[in-house]
């Protein structure tokens, strides 16, 4: 007997934390509640949590708030993801691996890339979203992100690479959480002068390919990255401009 319950218990166990795939199974589903379909293990509760991948299928919209995990997301062309609405505060989806977006990532919340891992896909990204990224973590080169503020991008104790097309405006930012942590832009960045003021780590732009928009705002300061940037255009926005000496640009600048 002793026996028998010691097998159901490690049962339990292994359901609980084996992997899933849970997709969407209805026009509107509810994170924790569905509809969904799960396939590959048992899942114990039949909520999505820190080893499960996620598709959101076209013509559906899953729906999440509060604090919420899963392994991976695949929002599929005409699919949707919806965040909370204009709260931040105790709502964030922590992902252990990946996200594709070829559909809709909608309204707000907290993204948060934990372990390392590739943001992609050419679909829609709400321009109010934060970003979190901790471990070498990637923007895919398919990837269109424009954030303005609330929204922001924050690098936490990690690399991270933009290959992507990637504009900061209207008070959104790019913040390093400490000076170990890189950005380097091998892509296309649109920044404006007043949007990495809190940026502390290390800033590279110099690589073959990538290019910078910058836009002078009064008062700004243009970031001087390690190595000069590759390409550089300026948007002046203010009357008058005093670019650091410090500047180096190794191809045009314009």
């Amino acid at each position: 007997m002793r026996n028998f319950l010691f097998f159901l218990i490690a049962l339990n166990l292994s359901t609980a934390s084996a992997q899933s795939t849970f997709t969407s199974d209805g026009p509107i589903v509810n994170w924790t509640t569905g509809p969904w379909l799960i396939t590959g293990a048992a899942d114990g509760d039949g909520i999505p949590d820190s080893n499960d991948d996620i598709v959101v299928l076209s013509g559906h919209e899953v729906r999440w708030s509060g604090n919420r995990q899963c392994l991976s997301i695949q929002v599929n062309a005409g699919g949707t993801l919806r965040g909370p609405l204009n709260a931040y505060t105790g709502n964030s989806m922590r992902i252990f691996s990946d996200m594709n977006n070829e559909g809709n990532v909608l309204d707000e919340g907290e993204y948060y890339l934990s372990e390392g891992g590739t943001l992609s896909g050419d679909g829609l990204f709400d321009e109010n979203i934060r970003f979190q990224f901790r471990r070498p973590s990637e923007i895919a080169n398919d990837v269109t992100l424009r954030i303005i503020f609330p929204g922001w991008i924050r690098i936490v104790s990690a690399n991270l690479t933009n290959r992507g097309k990637l504009t900061l405006f209207s008070g959104g930012t790019i913040s390093a959480a400490s000076p170990s942590t890189k950005f380097s832009n091998r892509g296309e960045l649109t920044i404006g002068t007043t949007n990495m003021a809190s940026f502390i780590g290390s800033f590279r732009s110099h690589f073959p390919g990538s290019s910078v928009t910058m836009r002078l705002y009064p008062g700004g300061d243009v970031p001087i990255p390690d190595f000069g940037y590759y390409d550089l255009d300026f948007e002046f926005l203010a009357s008058s401009y005093t670019v650091n000496s410090d500047l180096v640009v190794l191809n045009d600048l314009s």
